[in-house]
């Protein structure tokens, strides 16, 4: 089923309740978390973190939305710290405003990382962003916009996505998930909830044919790679090719003493096998 149909059925199973002010009901902060989980189980992504609720983000979302804001975005903290979405809409309703952005995946290429053009997509790319992981909302209704009244719903997001990058790694669930969420919750990543077991399901298998293997650590859900790389050693024990005019970055971050300890996790990360701690190949 659609993350848009489960929606629809969230909003038909309970009766509509508004608070006052700008803080959503726990009903719509329920819909807004499902909308953003069961998007992001419908891409094939092997790093997609599950959203949280997060009250310090709802906190400035409600600071934040008010009507003399219509048509204006937040410039201060998002980008390199935040994310922000914001909707527009007569109705009012909360499920017709996340749709709005749901509705942009039409228009993004994965495979190109762009929006089609003369279309918007960034707030979708937003919604499946695997690494962000925290989300807090509010909405401001009866704002006057040329003789009509305006709904905004307003989202912060943290971490925020990146430019240039694509927002989730392709491949099997669960299989590239980060050490604090290495776990599985119907192929979203997780921490384990030993009080929910379905919680602490672990997809790994710490390895791949002719890449790499390793050993299972089924307590932290983690492998130990012996040859290749990658939360499931079954990445290639490659540096990737960042030559710049004939400038190789890995190889001269490798040279520089003290470089490899002073910045460990920069070449775990980017040049893997940099270093005494680097990946091994066959």
């Amino acid at each position: 089923m659609s993350a848009s149909c489960i929606l629809i059925l969230l909003l038909g199973a309970f009766p509509r309740l508004y608070v006052a002010g700008k803080e959503l009901n726990p009903l719509e902060k329920m819909i807004v978390l499902t909308a953003h989980d069961e998007l992001r189980r419908e891409v094939q992504a092997s790093d997609m973190e599950k959203m949280d609720w997060d009250a310090g983000l709802e906190k400035m979302a409600i600071d934040w939305a008010t009507c003399s804001r219509l048509g204006t975005k937040e410039t201060s903290l998002v980008g390199e710290l935040l994310g922000q979405s914001i909707a527009l809409s007569p109705e009012g309703d909360v499920v017709g405003l996340l749709q709005q952005w749901m509705a942009q995946r039409e228009y993004y290429s994965y495979h190109n990382n762009t929006c089609a053009a003369n279309n918007t997509c960034t707030d979708y790319v937003q919604m499946v962003w695997a690494a962000t992981n925290r989300v807090g909302c509010a909405m401001v209704a009866n704002c006057e916009s040329k003789e009509r009244k305006i709904s905004m719903l307003v989202c912060y997001y943290s971490p925020p996505k990146e430019r240039w990058t694509k927002p989730y790694r392709l491949g099997d669930t669960c299989t590239k998930c980060p050490p604090e969420a290495s776990f599985c919750d119907k192929g979203l990543c997780v921490p384990c909830n030993e009080i929910d077991p379905e919680m602490c399901e672990c997809k790994l298998t710490c390895g791949r044919n002719g890449i790499g293997s390793g050993t299972l650590d089924r307590n932290t859900c983690s492998c130990a790679c012996e040859v290749g790389t990658g939360p499931n050693c079954d990445e290639e024990c490659a540096n990737p090719i960042w030559h710049d005019d004939g400038f190789d970055e890995c190889a001269y971050w490798e040279k520089v003493p003290g470089d490899c300890d002073y910045h460990r996790e920069w070449h775990v990360r980017y040049c893997p096998a940099n270093c005494h701690f680097g990946c091994r190949t066959k």
